[in-house]
C-alpha cells in the first residue's frame, strides 16, 4: 500500500492544522530533537510529487557532517582492528540508542588517533547534500547538509524558499574541515 495514503503528514486535515499552527512562519522547530547552531530540526510545508505535504527536516553544517564522517570512518577502522568492538547505534524502530560493545580505553585511544590521522592526511571530504525519504513515519523526511557557518532561522528560511521554488542549488564542491571542531563557541 502507498505510504502517502496512511501517512498523517500528507493528510489534508493534518496539513490544515499545521498551516494554522505555522501562521506566518516559514517553519516550526522540532523541540523534541537537539537544536543548536550546527544542527536544526524543523517542520515546513512544501510539495512532493505534486502534492502538498509536511516535511520533517534536519539541516546541519558541513563542519558537523565532516566531524561525523571522520568519527564514523575511525569507528569502522576500529571495528576491523578490534573484532569485539561494535559502535553504538540507534534502533530504527524504537529510536533508542544501543550502546557500543567492547568499547575499551584501547579502542577509544585508537579511534582518537585515527581521527587525528584522518584529519592530518586530509582524507575526508564532504559536500552539500539533500536526502528525501518519502517512506517516512510522518510527512516527508528530509536531511540537508549546508555549507554555512551556522544553521540559523535565516538560513532555514532561505533553504525553504529555494526548495519550494525549485531553485535550490547545492554546492558539489568537496570540503575538508580539519581542526574546526565546535569548541570555538566562546
Amino acid at each position: 500500500m502507498d505510504n502517502l495514503t496512511h501517512n498523517a503528514g500528507h493528510n489534508a486535515a493534518e496539513i490544515a492544522a499545521f498551516k494554522q499552527e505555522l501562521g506566518n512562519n516559514a517553519f516550526l522547530l522540532n523541540d523534541e530533537e537537539p537544536n543548536n547552531d550546527q544542527v536544526m530540526h524543523f517542520f515546513f510545508l512544501g510539495k512532493h510529487k505534486g502534492q502538498e505535504a509536511i516535511f520533517d527536516a534536519v539541516a546541519y553544517t558541513l563542519v558537523l557532517a565532516y566531524d561525523s564522517k571522520v568519527y564514523e570512518t575511525a569507528e569502522q577502522e576500529a571495528q576491523k582492528q578490534f573484532p569485539g568492538f561494535t559502535p553504538a547505534t540507534v534502533d530504527e524502530e524504537t529510536g533508542e540508542e544501543i550502546e557500543a560493545i567492547g568499547l575499551t580505553e584501547e579502542v577509544e585511544e585508537f579511534i582518537a588517533d585515527r581521527m587525528l590521522a584522518l584529519e592530518e592526511e586530509d582524507e575526508i571530504r564532504v559536500s552539500e547534500s539533500l536526502v528525501l525519504d518519502d517512506d517516512f513515519g510522518y510527512g516527508i523526511g528530509l536531511e540537508v547538509g549546508l555549507n554555512q557557518p551556522a544553521i540559523t532561522p535565516a538560513v532555514i528560511e532561505q533553504f525553504i524558499k529555494d526548495f519550494n521554488a525549485g531553485t535550490l542549488q547545492l554546492d558539489t564542491t568537496l570540503y575538508s574541515f580539519p581542526g574546526e571542531e565546535e569548541d570555538d563557541d566562546a
